[in-house]
């Protein structure tokens, strides 16, 4: 039997351990290896790491560093999409992931110029909510530090799991580059499900997806469905044998940070019967992040009350094996 412990333990180690690989494959130094199987959504890895910043400071520190070498390859206004998700003031557990003090600081270090961190960047708290004086200090010597280490690499944009970062380096640092790698991945989508994935307006990738059909790269399925014109063509030119998989890492980081932030908060903490309510409420969306993989988790209907944690517990660990 699994107790909350050996749960809380695991899923975190796991969790660190996939955000570990895919920063090592965009080119910082670790002991693990590479990302194989999974396209890397650089944005919304950022935005789990910036989460994950006090649990794991060298992850988070390292991470800055790259990122701080690298902004050129960061999509702003597309962080600044995803992040909405952070600070969501959320019930449970009463709090946001990432408080806007903390996520302004985080903005200020992808400025070109390398100014000091200053008090008076922090703006007020998502949802009044606040971060703390002592929580602030921490993320800013971690960002601190970054700034003085200096040793960051470039991407290897030839890393099929940086598909995403290729992309731009072809169409630039817009939507169009996210547009062509959902349909490359997962073959077909309309403008409101892809706009809802990739993190951009709906209009803006209407357009894109209408101009494109009207040159011939894209064409319209059943009802208002897009899909790419002769992918088997496309493929053949980009310098990958195989293509990575696609995962929706917006919404799954989302998703496991908020099991993350349950594990450490009370009652779900200390209780089976309370935290499995919670495994209930967020099924739909962990069953999405398991199909990603041709994993599924079973019906909760057939296991009543704290019986559930067992099973939930169990099936998630075992889709961030195979992520």
């Amino acid at each position: 039997m699994t107790s909350l412990e050996t749960f809380r333990k695991e899923f975190r180690e796991k969790l660190l351990d996939i955000h570990w690989q895919q920063w090592t494959t965009l080119g910082i130094a670790s002991q693990l290896g590479h990302e194989r199987n999974t396209a890397i959504d650089l944005e919304a890895l950022m935005l789990s790491t910036l989460n994950l910043g006090r649990t794991d400071k060298r992850l988070l520190t390292v991470a800055m560093e790259w990122t701080m070498k690298n902004r050129q390859w960061v999509n702003l206004s597309r962080i600044n999409r995803i992040a909405r998700q952070y600070m969501i003031m959320r019930k449970p557990p009463d709090r946001v992931l990432v408080t806007r003090e903390v996520f302004s600081l985080f903005l200020q270090c992808l400025k070109p110029a390398l100014k000091p961190i200053e008090e008076d960047d922090a703006s007020p708290g998502a949802e009044g909510i606040a971060s703390t004086d002592s929580v602030l200090l921490a993320y800013k010597e971690i960002f601190q530090m970054a700034r003085r280490k200096g040793a960051a690499v470039e991407p290897n944009l030839r890393h099929p799991c940086l598909l995403q970062l290729y992309f731009r380096g072809v169409f630039g640092i817009n939507a169009r580059a996210e547009v062509f790698l959902y349909l490359l991945l997962q073959k077909q989508g309309n403008s409101s499900n892809i706009a809802k994935e990739i993190g951009f307006d709906q209009k803006i990738v209407y357009r894109i997806l209408e101009r494109w059909t009207k040159a011939g790269l894209v064409e319209k399925a059943e009802g208002r469905t897009y899909q790419l014109s002769n992918t088997s063509k496309l493929k053949a030119i980009l310098p990958f044998s195989l293509l990575p998989r696609y995962t929706n890492w917006g919404s799954a980081f989302v998703l496991l940070s908020r099991i993350l932030a349950m594990n450490d908060a009370e009652p779900f903490s200390s209780d089976k019967y309370v935290l499995s309510s919670f495994f209930r409420d967020i099924l739909p969306d962990a069953r999405a992040l398991a199909r990603s993989v041709d994993l599924s988790f079973s019906d909760d209907r057939l296991h009543q009350g704290a019986d559930y944690f067992e099973v939930f517990s169990s099936e998630m660990l075992e889709v961030l094996r195979k992520i």
